[in-house]
């Protein structure tokens, strides 16, 4: 099994099945960083899509040396901020609709969210809520 820097270097010079290997390695780890800071499974599905297609089109500046996981935590870290940004302007915006009297249509409960874990995830999202943003990262790159 090629390390992942021997990877890296394989997928800079553009081998597609290099990324998928680099992308079969590393998208439980990503995936499960990315569920426990947005709502919805449906949102960290897409993040995580989104931060191996962004991976794929920076890896040209991507120094091999240096641990693809961690590069792929910051991307990941760095969708999530932009996703919690995204979710407050909305909000910012539904708020000046409901002030201006205009009905807003209520989203339906999404089947699949409630039928899994949900308490499980609630409760370590109370229990991350707690903790500064160090000390979340330090939990999720320990237990990802």
């Amino acid at each position: 099994m090629e390390d992942d820097q021997a990877l890296v270097v394989r997928a800079q010079g553009g081998d597609t099945e290099a990324f998928a290997q680099l992308y079969d390695r590393h998208v439980d780890a990503i995936y499960r960083y990315v569920l426990v800071r947005v709502p919805t499974q449906e949102q960290a599905e897409d993040i995580t899509e989104d931060v191996f297609l962004r991976a794929w089109q920076k890896l040209g500046q991507f120094r091999p040396e240096r641990p693809i996981l961690h590069w792929l935590y910051r991307i990941a870290h760095n969708r999530t901020v932009d996703e919690h940004r995204r979710k407050a302007q909305q909000n910012t915006s539904l708020d000046a609709m409901k002030e201006a009297g205009q009905q807003i249509a209520s989203p339906q409960p999404d089947p699949l969210r409630t039928a899994i874990s949900h308490e499980e995830i609630s409760n370590l999202r109370s229990a991350l809520a707690t903790m500064s943003d160090d000390e979340q990262t330090l939990l999720t790159l320990r237990f990802t």
